[in-house]
């Protein structure tokens, strides 16, 4: 954000989708993308702070748009970092208490969801994690319209907290995480598949310390799997000259573990005799694909 402001710009729409991960040797990096609700905050001539005014509509995502936003009140630099906390607090939560109203039309819902913002308070909102989120949206909400935040004293928070519980800067996040995971799973498959056991067994694998019990997909896994090597088999002896006379099955499952979210999506098709697995984050209340 810091970096955004110090260009004259607001970016105005801050949420996940708007986040993107590098790959490869890039994989440490975030971007921000998606700059067309963006705008200067800073005149490119006169150098002056843009006027503080009222009675806007609400420009941006609702659920992470600021209160002052949903106020009718101009955007400035605070409103692009009050955003970025309730992403946080969304990350944390895996929901924001505003989440899922059910009303007719955008504007009910606009005006429902400043309402709870209202009178949801940061503590309420906070409860349960490090105070340092608190902290955060509190001096987020308490800076002037003109005034410059406190960009490294805002960084300095998570840094403090970040060494209080006791992380190191081994650059494993939760995405190295998932594909190293992954990696290892489909070696499992394909050592199975070579070994003439099922294409999935029931097994623990670690990843930097991290166990997975599979045991909640496997039974289904291995059914499809079992399903989809007859029917080819059973193409072979009518002597079908392609398989694409059979008939295409997807199945999707979601399971979930006891005590963390283990989310995969499978998708099993009859002309194929091989499982997918695009996506397994183990992140407790939070599920990404």
């Amino acid at each position: 954000m810091e970096c955004i402001h110090s260009s004259g710009f607001i970016h105005r729409d801050v949420k996940p989708e708007n986040f993107l991960i590098g790959l490869g040797t890039r994989k440490c990096f975030i971007y921000i993308i998606d700059f067309g609700l963006a705008t200067r905050f800073i005149n490119s001539k006169t150098k002056e702070h843009i006027a503080y005014r009222e009675g806007n509509k609400l420009t941006g995502t609702a659920r992470y748009a600021s209160l002052n936003a949903h106020m009718g009140i101009e955007q400035s630099r605070r409103d692009d970092l009050e955003s970025l906390g309730f992403l946080l607090m969304y990350l944390l939560r895996g929901s924001l208490p505003w989440q899922n109203l059910k009303l007719n039309t955008n504007e009910e819902k606009y005006d429902a969801v400043k309402e709870m913002k209202r009178h949801t308070t940061i503590e309420e909102l906070c409860k349960g994690y490090p105070k340092e989120f608190e902290m955060y949206l509190n001096c987020c909400r308490g800076y002037e319209f003109y005034e410059k935040p406190d960009y490294e004293g805002l960084r300095k928070l998570f840094r403090d907290l970040f060494i209080k519980s006791k992380y190191e800067y081994d650059y494993m996040y939760d995405w190295v995480i998932q594909r190293k995971f992954n990696i290892k799973l489909k070696a499992k498959c394909k050592e199975n598949k070579s070994n003439g056991l099922p294409l999935i067994q029931r097994h623990k694998l670690t990843t930097n310390g991290i166990k997975v019990d599979t045991k909640n997909t496997l039974s289904y896994f291995n059914k499809q799997a079992k399903e989809i090597i007859k029917e080819k088999e059973e193409c072979k002896k009518m002597k079908l000259q392609s398989l694409s006379q059979v008939k295409h099955r997807r199945s999707f499952i979601h399971k979930y573990s006891r005590h963390n979210a283990i989310y995969s999506r499978t998708m099993v098709t009859g002309t194929s005799s091989y499982i997918t697995f695009p996506a397994i984050l183990i992140q407790k209340d939070l599920l990404l694909e």
